[in-house]
């Protein structure tokens, strides 16, 4: 989110002052906080119409709207194929229009995609362990290692 703000007055229903004061106390922001995020996720998913934020393990992260596939991870595929949307919709089985979307939003925000990806980048095997306790490690035939849930 933007560090260069103004302050703006909403009238909201009481129960939606509510709800934000239970989003505050659990994400342990203030309510203002939490406000002025809800009210910056809907600008930009009115600005583009193809994504959505939720929250996540890992804090809220904006997705393509209807996929499971955060944008970070469609621009790290796109970069891949070159920038190239098309293979990059092949790649995911989507509309060329959901990967635009995505690569869109990347260039408007790109420090927060650049940092998502570093952040998930730098995500270790034994890291992921400590998440998913069923995990186990194997090598692919290149050598490479895979991440596999054991049931």
């Amino acid at each position: 989110m933007t560090s260069n703000s103004c302050t703006i007055s909403l009238r909201v229903p009481v129960e939606v002052r509510r709800s934000l004061e239970r989003m505050a106390r659990r994400f342990g922001r203030t309510l203002g906080q939490v406000g002025a995020r809800m009210v910056e996720e809907q600008v930009r998913m009115a600005e583009f119409g193809g994504i959505e934020f939720r929250d996540t393990a890992g804090g809220r992260e904006v997705f393509i709207r209807g996929t499971r596939l955060k944008i970070w991870m469609v621009v790290k595929v796109a970069r891949q194929f070159g920038g190239n949307p098309q293979k990059a919709a092949a790649h995911f089985g989507i509309t060329v229009a959901k990967i635009t979307s995505a690569l869109n939003y990347a260039e408007a925000f790109p420090d927060e995609i650049e940092a998502s990806i570093q952040d998930n980048d730098g995500i270790t095997f034994e890291a992921l362990k400590r998440v998913l306790p069923g995990i186990t490690h194997s090598e692919n035939e290149n050598g490479a290692h895979q991440r596999r849930k054991t049931k």
